[in-house]
């Protein structure tokens, strides 16, 4: 609020008392107001630019603003200027800040102000950009002024990317010369934003240009200044530059015969050059920093020699050795190769050059950042030269992994996993363009050449040896990936890598078995079984008899990776071994032997376990399934063991068959004879005279599936010949096992029936379907007409629709509970059918039973309950033909019928009401919605519990979709309403009424709701409020733990310029990820991260001329080895033990500096040069407590686990250790157990003669407690033996239980 100032001058002054008086002797106010001498004058405004210039340059000296008014000098109110019709939104932002404090928006609202009244003088209707833009760009040119040219050049910035091209290119020589000429002078006094809305202007500018302006040389120094812009000190403009630029150079140029590059690239070139190497010689890198920054996204659009001008820049800046450019570098790099530049931009060979250098700079394997980064450019690299020349990307293929494995030797875990991720990247992104080359190598290459390939599988072999301990879990991860990707091609140079790997296994103790297992597995697949059983045989019958088999262990593996493989070759090998230790198994049995026998028989299952891989997409099933089928027959027939792993395999077959004509044809011949066989399988033992055993429930079921399958390509004539002897079966059979038996065939042969079996079946099902006797045959018909309404007969379903309705009706009160899912079904398929008018009469039919089944108990059954709910929806919308607002509230009327009817039933249409509210939220009307506000108080207060529980489910839903104004009429009178059940005596809804006030606080506030809430429930609402806040601020404490542990620091928002708060900073974003503010950094030395040099003790000192000594540099320093001391850890005086009173933590642990702690707790990008400043917590300094009961061994896994000792104290462990403190000094006491102290406390009490007695008792029953056991069983630290108090001084004092100890001296002052 504007402030009066009034002077003191000798005139008439109010008595006193008189200056609160109504009715005031002068009026001279009022009366002005009363005369509308503050009104706005009438007369056209006579602000211009000229008058606006003028009034600035004569209240130039006046510091004084005086109070603000609404009005401008002019007479122009807010009102008028907010009535000028700007054209869209361009200006609106500005409107806004009419009356805002700023006086940089005060500023630019009164240039629009005046613009707008040049603009619109004599003018009716909006006015255009075109306008805006002659006027403002006539302004800058007149104005001197910071402020004001700071705010005409914001408004051009907003208005002209409104402008069309054809006149920014006819106005780009006059434009372009305003701007810079203006921003050259302004250069040292113009503000951040006047440079930030220049750099705006300049760009837009430049990127309407056509090519052939940019040859002049006016136009190349218009873009040169645009481009000093990119390295400058103040992060907005140098931000806003950078975005323009890349903007210009990536933009579509508009001529016909575009040419390869944009006309600035030379340019552009050109200023990085010259500031790289200008900031090579010097200690400020802060510049070369910037243009680095701008490079990342611009390098990889310029032309072949530049690109490799500037590389060689960059590459010599790496050698500085300074972290934060060596990274930005990196990135740069990495901006290049993923970008994936064309040829011209990127040759093949000029990405091997650079690769081979980045050699030279290959980081210390124990430098966290680096490495990552050096391993992503590498990365990039490598997958880009790809795609350019395979040939050479294989060349270099071998090396890049070799120095990968390097760095699985590192000590840090993030380093190792780097590499791993890298290898794995690597070999999935370029193996498929290298794997041809190698492969044509090693075909070509004499026997016994090494090539390619076995250079590179020896790397990967390497990874099993010993020293890659630490690291094999991710070696043989990468190990896998090499097999899954190399496998299929070059499996000739894998026997011996094989076979390590295999021998691996059954090494004692071997940590990464499961790993291990996938390695096996990936190769398994890649090759096949028959390649890699000639590497690794089984050697299952190496001797005869044998009770040992090293290598049985492949043949799980077998199971899950055997396919896309040769069927023939399971016939040929793994059968005939299968018959053999079967026939062993035999032997051993009649000799018996029932271990060896059980041995011999679970070998050979397993190798049946095969069967089903090699049929999954088998390549060979035309030529080898004639062989096969007769064997498999013959097994089906005699064991029943093999039952299910036939069955799985004939119906894998079957899939592969349905996707190539000649193997459906090749199977299909075959079905004469699997389908009786089949057939009879399932039918057998079920009659009383059968002699053979019937199946069970699970080959029984896996026969059933086999036969839907097969029937899938069986010939219709086969399959119709079937169904018909299932219809006359059924007619004729009595024995409920047989019919129940033959109605599962019959349902699983209905998917795939033709026309007159599927007839026949339906005549079959409907009769069961009115038998109310039998639930079991209810139930299969009802299945049996579920998959004839699915895809096996959608043809006579829809003829047989209408009399299907019909039947479904009538068996509404008949149907048993298990027929109950199988009927939703068919009704969800029967309502997605409906068409005509009699669908509603359907629908309205089987609503009640439809709700009805959303409250069973069980789950399945709700959710298909919910399906047809929702299914009948729809239906409505079809069968009336109206839109789904009006067919939604239709339905909805239909259910609210059942809240008439019992209480299950109200229970169960709330339910379903809800679930159609939030499923058609954005359908439902308002008035409808209304309603149901309206009902809800009625329901809230009914007697029957399952009413209101179901209640509060629609409450919750109403508030997620009601209007929020409309929500609130209603809101007393549901907060009264729910109040009632949130008492201490409704405890079962207490909890869900809480939840409804949380959503409604959530929805309104606190305070809204709140006003209605009465005093006595008000600590209900108050411990909401407490508890959400509580729930906040832990959610916020988590956040920042985790921000703080990732080394991710918060940016603090710091304007640039306060003056340029808000309104000039709003078209842009204040921040980018990842993006240094390079120029916070002072010029110096002390501007770089400090940087150690590795070196042993053995090796010579580090040639700084050598170009790899580049990984002797490090960003962390290095931990070094700490040097046993030799002193003794007691102390003897005046002939005592002494012994020192710290903590072994402490005592153990050595202090690190921030310095040490920084790869350990900083960011683990691989870009980041931020050095960690957070400590990493010591392990010793947790709880005491759970260390107290620990084995004092060195550490480690497996057996060299800690292990809790049973019984007895840890060695070397303390007396009184088990009192300290968590979180404070001195001891604590714990329940069950002594005092952790061993004397009694001087009083002054003592020396009373009232309170002796007192203090006499105290001591006799703590003298005397010291027998007792405590409460808890535990043993009492300080009950015999040398004690250790922690309390008292040091002294040799006897403690109590008779221990002489450290903890109470005879004057027994306690700490």
């Amino acid at each position: 609020m504007p402030t009066v100032r009034t002077r003191r001058v000798k005139g008439k002054r109010w008595a006193k008392g008189g200056s609160s008086s109504s009715n005031p002797e002068i009026k001279k106010h009022r009366n002005a107001a009363r005369t509308g001498f503050f009104a706005p004058e009438k007369s056209t405004s006579g602000l211009t630019v000229s008058a606006l210039s003028q009034f600035e340059k004569d209240n130039a000296g006046s510091d004084d603003e005086g109070p603000v008014d609404n009005r401008s000098t002019g007479g122009l109110s807010a009102a008028s200027f907010m009535s000028y019709s700007f054209d869209g939104t361009v200006f609106e932002h500005v409107q806004q800040k009419w009356n805002s404090p700023h006086a940089s928006h005060r500023e630019a609202c009164a240039v629009l102000a005046a613009v707008s009244e040049v603009v619109s003088d004599g003018k009716s209707g909006p006015m255009v950009e075109m306008e805006y833009f002659a006027a403002l760009m006539t302004a800058m040119e007149n104005t001197t002024d910071s402020e004001s040219l700071a705010a005409v050049a914001y408004l051009i910035s907003l208005i002209i990317e409104k402008v069309p091209e054809g006149i920014l290119r006819a106005k780009f020589s006059m434009a372009s010369k305003v701007f810079v000429t203006t921003a050259s002078q302004q250069s040292e006094s113009g503000t951040s934003a006047f440079h930030r809305a220049v750099v705006r202007c300049l760009g837009v500018l430049l990127r309407a240009q056509e090519p052939a302006v940019w040859s002049s040389s006016s136009t190349q120094s218009v873009f040169r200044s645009l481009l000093m812009y990119t390295a400058d000190s103040r992060p907005k403009v140098r931000k806003g530059a950078q975005e323009w630029v890349v903007k210009i150079m990536t933009h579509p140029l508009s001529d016909i015969s575009q040419p390869p590059f944009h006309p600035g690239c030379s340019s552009l070139a050109k200023f990085c050059s010259q500031v790289l190497e200008e900031s090579r010689g010097t200690s400020d890198s802060t510049p070369s920093l910037h243009i680095l920054r701008l490079l990342r996204d611009l390098i990889g659009h310029l032309p072949i020699q530049s690109v490799k001008n500037l590389c060689e820049n960059v590459l010599r800046l790496m050698t500085v050795g300074d972290t934060i450019t060596t990274s930005v570098c990196m990135r740069a790099l990495h901006g290049l190769f993923a970008a994936s530049p064309k040829a011209a931009t990127l040759s093949a060979e000029l990405c091997g050059q650079l690769i081979t250098s980045l050699y030279d700079y290959q980081p210390h394997v124990n430098d966290v950042q680096p490495c990552l980064a050096w391993l992503a450019v590498l990365q990039a690299a490598h997958i880009h030269l790809g795609q350019l020349d395979a040939r050479l990307c294989t060349g270099h293929l071998q090396r890049v992994c070799a120095a990968a494995y390097q760095f699985l030797l590192s000590e840090k875990d993030l380093v190792r996993q780097g590499a791993a991720e890298f290898l794995v990247l690597l070999l999935r992104q370029c193996g498929s363009a290298c794997v041809p080359v190698m492969a044509s190598q090693l075909s070509t290459a004499p026997s016994g050449t090494a090539t390619q390939a076995h250079r590179l599988f020896r790397c990967f072999e390497a990874g099993l040896q010993h020293r890659y301990h630490a690291a094999w879990d991710l070696t043989l991860q990468v190990l896998g990936v090499a097999f899954e990707v190399l496998g299929k091609d070059l499996h000739a140079v894998m026997s011996k890598g094989i076979r390590s790997l295999c021998d691996h296994y059954n090494t004692p103790n071997f940590p990464y078995k499961k790993q291990l297992q996938a390695a096996v597995s990936a190769a398994v697949t890649a090759m096949g079984p028959r390649i890699f059983l000639k590497a690794v045989p089984l050697n299952l019958e190496e001797r005869e008899l044998m009770t040992e088999f090293p290598r049985a262990w492949l043949l799980p593996v077998f199971k899950n990776a055997i396919k896309n493989t040769e069927l023939d070759y399971f016939t040929s090998y793994f059968m005939p071994l299968a018959l053999r230790l079967r026939a062993t198994a035999a032997k051993l049995v009649a000799a018996s032997k029932p271990l060896e026998a059980t041995l011999y028989t679970t070998l050979q299952s397993q190798i049946w376990d095969l069967l089903p891989g090699f049929c999954t997409n088998a390549t060979d099933l035309v030529t080898s399934f004639r062989a096969v089928a007769r064997l498999l027959g013959t097994a089906l027939k005699e064991r029943d063991d093999l039952i299910p792993m036939i069955c799985t395999s004939l119906r894998h077959i079957i899939d592969t068959a349905n996707d190539s004509n000649d193997v459906k044809a090749e199977v299909g011949t075959f079905a004469k004879n699997f389908m009786p066989i089949l057939f009879g399988l399932a039918t057998r033992g079920l009659k009383e005279n059968d002699a053979e055993k019937a199946l069970t429930e699970t080959h029984r079921q896996a026969v059933l599936d086999c036969i839907r399958s097969y029937s899938s390509v069986a010939p219709a004539k086969l399959v119709s010949t079937f169904g018909e002897q299932i219809c006359q079966k059924l007619n004729q059979e009595d024995a409920a096992r047989t019919k129940q038996a033959l109605m599962d065939l019959a349902i699983s042969l209905a998917s795939h029936a033709p026309q007159p079996v599927i007839a026949g079946f339906f005549t079959v099902g409907v009769a069961h379907i009115q038998n109310a006797l039998n639930s079991s045959m209810q139930k299969k018909a009802y299945q049996l007409l579920e998959v004839m309404c699915g895809a096996g007969g959608e043809a006579f379903v829809s003829s047989q629709l209408t009399t299907i309705q019909e039947q479904l009706q009538q068996a509404q009160s008949i149907t048993s509970a298990a027929a109950k899912r199988p009927r939703l079904k068919c009704i969800r398929h029967i309502t997605g059918k409906l068409t005509s008018s009699s669908g509603k009469q359907f629908i309205s039919a089987l609503l009640p039973e439809i709700i009805l089944s959303t409250k069973e108990v069980n789950e399945k059954t709700r959710t298909l309950g919910y399906g047809a709910l929702l299914q009948m929806a729809h239906a409505i919308q079809t069968v009336s033909g109206t839109s789904l607002e009006e067919s939604t509230e239709e339905f909805l009327v239909l259910l609210a019928g059942g809240l008439a009817g019992s209480p299950h039933m109200t229970s169960a249409t709330v339910n379903a009401i809800a679930k159609l509210v939030i499923q058609f939220r954005d359908h439902v009307q308002s008035s409808l919605l209304e309603k149901l506000l309206d009902l809800l108080p009625t329901l809230l207060m009914s007697r029957h519990r399952e009413v209101v529980k179901s209640t509060l489910i629609l409450v919750k839903v109403l508030i997620g979709v009601v209007d929020k104004n409309q929500l609130r009429e209603h809101l007393q009178t549901l907060i009264v309403t729910l109040l009632g059940w949130s008492t201490e005596s409704q405890n079962h809804f207490r909890l869900k009424a809480k939840i409804v006030f949380e959503r409604l606080i959530r929805k309104f506030g606190y305070p809204d709701v709140a006003r209605y809430v009465p005093a006595k429930h008000a600590k209900l609402i108050t411990n909401i409020r407490k508890t959400t806040e509580r729930a906040k601020r832990k959610k916020a404490e988590k956040r920042d733990a985790y921000l703080e542990g990732s080394g991710s620091k918060r940016k603090s928002k710091k304007d640039e310029d306060d003056s340029d708060d808000g309104l000039f900073s709003s078209d842009e974003s204040d921040g980018e990820a990842m993006d240094i503010d390079y120029s916070k950094h002072q010029s110096g030395a002390s501007t770089r991260r400090k940087a150690w040099i590795k070196e042993g003790g053995d090796e010579d000192p580090l040639d700084l001329l050598d170009p790899s000594s580049s990984r002797k540099v490090l960003a962390t320093k290095p931990h070094q080895q700490r040097q046993q001391s030799t002193e003794s850890a007691f102390e003897v005086r005046d002939g005592k033990l002494l012994i020192d009173d710290e903590d072994e933590g402490e005592a153990s642990t050595p202090h690190k500096s921030g310095d040490d702690m920084a790869m350990d707790e900083g960011d683990t990008s691989p870009w980041s040069a931020s050095k960690g400043t957070k400590r990493r917590r010591n392990r010793d300094d947790d709880d005491d407590d759970d260390m107290d009961d620990i084995k004092g061994v060195t550490g480690g896994g497996g057996i060299h686990r800690r292990m809790p000792k049973k019984g007895k104290e840890s060695p070397g462990k303390t007396t009184g250790t088990e009192y300290k403190a968590k979180k404070a000094g001195g001891d604590i006491k714990k329940h069950g157990k002594h005092d952790p102290y061993a004397y009694m406390p001087l009083s002054f009490n003592m020396l009373n003669r009232r309170k002796s007695a007192k203090a006499k008792s105290s001591f006799k029953n703590a003298a005397a407690s010291h027998g007792a056991p405590p409460q808890s069983g535990g043993r009492s630290s300080s009950s015999g033996g040398r004690g250790r108090g922690r309390g008292g001084s040091r002294g040799g004092g006897r403690g109590r239980g008779g221990g002489r100890g450290r903890g109470g001296g005879r004057g027994g002052v306690r700490r």
